[in-house]
């Protein structure tokens, strides 16, 4: 089981640190409205990216959901001779996307369904994500608005929540 997420990866205080930076940088009318208020105003709005924010990139889950991409593609693919070839496919459109569906979509993947990609490729989130007090305890502490992020689908992305 992957280790869980510590202080250790990132410290609580530079993560506000980074969201504060990233809420100033949106627009100088944002700026303007940032700036009248202060860390405990409920106002606030956090948004975080699942993948390496809310658990630590290094736990694997990233790397098993991109073999489950490969193997996917060799499967549901047309054309696609092997994992070498799939990752080559996949190399060329994620540099362009940045988002593996739309790379196969572009590239004129049309023979499965979204659901069955997603089902397949993200795999069950509870083999490398694991709870976490620590870090609960410090999002629920963020007195605001909190939203995470995800580059799959909503189903997908709570399942990754719902873990920690």
């Amino acid at each position: 089981m992957a280790p869980s997420w510590t202080t250790t990866d990132v410290s609580h205080r530079s993560m506000k640190r980074a969201a504060r930076a990233r809420a100033r940088a949106r627009s100088s009318s944002m700026d303007d409205a940032y700036d009248a208020h202060d860390d405990d105003d409920d106002t606030m709005t956090y948004a975080f990216d699942l993948d390496g924010t809310l658990y630590p990139i290094s736990n694997g889950y990233e790397d098993a959901c991109r073999a489950r991409v490969f193997e996917f593609m060799t499967r549901a693919c047309a054309g696609v001779r092997d994992v070498a070839h799939a990752r080559e496919i996949w190399r060329r459109g994620f540099e362009k996307y940045n988002q593996t569906l739309r790379t196969l979509r572009a590239a004129g993947y049309e023979t499965f369904e979204d659901e069955e990609y997603w089902a397949q490729t993200r795999g069950d989130a509870r083999t490398h994500l694991t709870p976490n007090a620590e870090t609960r305890a410090f999002v629920a502490g963020l007195r605001g608005r909190k939203y995470g992020a995800c580059a799959c689908v909503r189903v997908r992305a709570c399942a990754c929540v719902c873990v920690w």
